[in-house]
């Protein structure tokens, strides 16, 4: 699994996290690449029985406040399916754009509080 530029020190920092958790979905519920196939929708099935169905949803701290944000999710994935699908690399890289401009804002703030005060000392 390759993860987008950046990932390993946000998260490392624990400015970004990547949960994978069981989805609601029913394993009925899961449908087949081939929507006619009654082979591989029964395959698919017993599989979703079996591993169950996964969610991949990725969070950013938001710098102003430390609160953790939701940043993008994608779910209905048999057992690790996610891995390597390319929806992984999506949902991270969701998170790192989110933590990015969330920092940028609060920079901003930052600095247009500090010229504020030092133009109040005039």
């Amino acid at each position: 699994m390759t993860n987008p530029d950046g990932w390993d020190e946000l998260w490392m920092d624990d400015k970004v996290d990547f949960v994978v958790s069981y989805d609601d979905l029913s394993y009925q519920d899961i449908a087949c690449a081939h929507e006619d196939d009654e082979e591989c929708h029964e395959r698919d099935s017993e599989r979703a029985y079996r591993e169950g169905i996964t969610c991949i949803s990725s969070s950013y701290r938001d710098p102003a406040t430390s609160e953790r944000k939701f940043a993008n999710s994608v779910g209905g994935f048999i057992g690790n399916d996610w891995e390597g699908s390319g929806y992984d690399e999506d949902v991270k890289q969701s998170a790192i754009d989110a933590y990015s401009k969330a920092l940028a804002k609060f920079q901003q703030r930052e600095r247009v509080k500090m010229l504020v005060s030092l133009g109040a000392g005039q």
